[in-house]
């Protein structure tokens, strides 16, 4: 059973669903938000609307950066390889805007079993956005 909040059962999530969970948490939040560990989080809101930099210097920074942070948060996968893409993405919502479209996609295994795992998400940037 999950965990009871006021009278109602909470669902349970599956490993593999927290661990996407948590990397999702670790990317969408800029260092300094958690007031209770301001490491917590990557870089990439550092540059959000950063139009100076290059792409493949935006890519690195948050390589290192994400890497850094799931060696750091999240230590039930090992041998991970993550990857980051990121590309100008042409929109239609209401009006057409050009974004920074970043991929993330990572391969790894769980700490507790040796098996597989994967992960992969992206978001627009300038400012965050999911579409």
């Amino acid at each position: 059973m999950g965990a009871a909040c006021g009278q109602r059962e909470l669902p349970k999530s599956g490993l593999k669903a927290s661990i996407a969970q948590n990397i999702h948490l670790i990317a969408t939040t800029f260092l300094g938000e958690s007031k209770y560990d301001p490491n917590f989080g990557c870089s990439v809101w550092e540059v959000d609307f950063d139009n100076a930099s290059t792409n493949n210097e935006l890519k690195e920074n948050l390589k290192r950066s994400l890497t850094h942070a799931i060696h750091t948060y999240e230590k039930r996968i090992t041998d991970f390889e993550l990857s980051v893409d990121i590309k100008q993405t042409e929109l239609q919502v209401l009006v057409q805007r050009i974004k920074k479209r970043i991929d993330i996609s990572i391969a790894g295994k769980l700490a507790s079993t040796d098996e597989r795992f994967s992960y992969y998400e992206y978001f627009f940037i300038g400012p965050l956005s999911y579409y």
